[in-house]
């Protein structure tokens, strides 16, 4: 990540990590059982998935130990969070787009109750885009195509945001930089998903981390 300013801070005593995880879930376990019902590998005392958003056409479910996020094909942005306790952080997910019209798949990151941030690859437009908590969104162009495999890497540090989505079949990696500072102390993060054009059945999604920076 560039400008890496808070790799070599320590935790504070009262923030808690497993193995330099706050939260990792590898999405393994029996198919079709519903992310609600899913406990992580890791994650704060308490802390369990919920789902956010309008509501989906069908509850986001374990599948060949991935998640799978099934849209309504409405437009409308969904997604399941989990409280981390933690908002400085590096977040990792793995998207792999199969269907015929991929959803739009991503992280959100920094929720509150009413605002959320999100990054992902919008497959129509072929971009990248970061949307903070206004709905404004810094975009980038970013080529991807049914098959192809996206890394997402997002590094937090007080007001800095750096969001790194990487094409593992192309090579193809961009960057976008934000330093606005909104929601800097929100510690619910998680997997985020758009699909305008299909219901998103074959998209899955793979090994969600948020690690101690």
């Amino acid at each position: 990540m560039p400008r890496d300013i808070a790799l070599n801070r320590g935790l504070s005593p009262d923030r808690q990590t497993v193995q330099g995880f706050h939260v990792l879930d590898q999405f393994n376990g029996v198919d079709a059982t519903a992310i609600t019902a899913h406990l992580p590998d890791v994650a704060p005392p308490g802390s369990a998935w919920a789902i956010q958003g309008s509501a989906p056409a069908a509850t986001p479910n374990l599948s060949g130990n991935r998640l799978r996020i099934q849209d309504n094909g409405d437009g409308q942005t969904r997604w399941v969070e989990i409280e981390s306790g933690e908002a400085d952080c590096n977040i990792d997910l793995l998207l792999y787009m199969n269907s015929i019209n991929p959803a739009w798949g991503g992280i959100m990151f920094r929720g509150t109750v009413s605002n959320r941030w999100h990054f992902r690859v919008e497959y129509e437009s072929q971009t990248l885009k970061l949307y903070d908590p206004t709905g404004a969104a810094q975009s980038i162009a970013f080529a991807a195509a049914v098959s192809n495999v996206i890394r997402y890497e997002v590094g937090l540090a007080g007001s800095y945001v750096a969001a790194k989505a990487k094409n593992l079949n192309s090579g193809l990696e961009k960057i976008i930089e934000n330093n606005g500072g909104l929601n800097r102390i929100a510690t619910l993060h998680g997997v985020s998903t758009r699909n305008a054009f299909g219901n998103g059945a074959s998209d899955f999604y793979e090994a969600f981390a948020v690690r101690a920076r």
